[in-house]
C-alpha cells in the first residue's frame, strides 16, 4: 500500500512519534508505510531516550537483525573474486560466506520503536547504502559497484567475526553509537579507516 492511497487522522498515542498518524483503512501506524516509501522526513521523532530504551530495544534489533540475514544469506549473491580480495584485504576470515542482496533501498524494522531507534541513532537512514548483518549484506542498487561500500561492509562483517554473532556485535555497536555518536562509534572509525585504501 502507497501512502498516497491513505486516509490519515492524528492519534493521541506518544509512544514514539511526535506526530503519530493512523490509517483508516488499514488501522496499522503509519511509520512503517512512510519509511517504506523513502519519506521518513515527513514524521518528526521525538527524541527517545535509548540508554533508557535499549535493554527493550535490543532483544527487538537482534531479532530482527537475525531475520535480516537469513532473508540475505537465502537470496543474496556470493561475492566476485575482485569482492573477495576486497573482503579478505580487510581481514575476513571467511568471505565464501558472505551475501549481498542489492535492494532498491535498505530495509527499516516493522517494529515502530526499532525503526525510530534505527533512524535517531543514524543507523538506518535515507542516506544510508549499506547494512551489514555477519555474513549477510544489504546493497542500494545506486551504490552496488562501489569498492569502498563493500570494503567498509565487510570490515564490519570482520568485526562480526571477532564477536561470534549478531547478539554481541550489536550489544557493543549500540552501546558506542550511544555513548559516542554514530560517526564517532570505535567501530564506524575501523571500518572507515580499514576501506579508505579501496577509495
Amino acid at each position: 500500500m502507497r501512502l498516497s492511497d491513505c486516509t490519515l487522522y492524528p492519534t493521541q498515542s506518544s509512544l514514539i512519534f511526535s506526530l503519530n498518524v493512523i490509517c483508516q483503512d488499514c488501522a496499522l501506524t503509519h511509520g512503517k508505510h512512510i519509511l517504506e516509501e523513502g519519506q521518513a522526513k515527513l514524521l518528526e521523532f521525538e527524541t527517545m531516550n535509548l540508554r533508557l530504551d535499549l535493554p527493550k530495544l535490543l532483544p527487538k534489533a537482534i531479532n530482527w537483525a537475525e531475520r535480516k540475514q537469513r532473508e540475505i544469506l537465502e537470496t543474496g549473491r556470493p561475492l566476485s573474486q575482485e569482492e573477495i580480495a576486497i573482503a579478505r584485504g580487510v581481514g575476513v576470515v571467511n568471505p565464501e560466506k558472505i551475501r549481498i542482496k542489492i535492494v532498491d533501498r535498505l530495509p527499516f524494522p516493522e517494529d515502530p520503536e526499532l525503526a525510530a531507534a534505527a533512524q535517531q541513532t543514524g543507523m538506518l537512514g535515507p542516506d544510508m547504502t549499506g547494512l551489514t548483518l555477519f555474513y549477510g549484506i544489504f546493497i542500494c542498487q545506486h551504490d552496488s559497484g562501489n569498492r569502498h561500500l563493500i570494503a567498509h561492509e565487510c570490515r564490519h562483517v570482520q568485526q562480526y567475526e571477532e564477536r561470534g554473532s549478531i547478539s554481541h556485535f550489536l550489544q557493543e555497536y549500540l552501546f558506542q553509537i550511544l555513548s559516542a555518536g554514530y560517526d564517532n562509534s570505535q567501530l564506524e572509525r575501523d571500518a572507515r579507516m580499514a576501506a579508505a585504501r579501496f577509495l
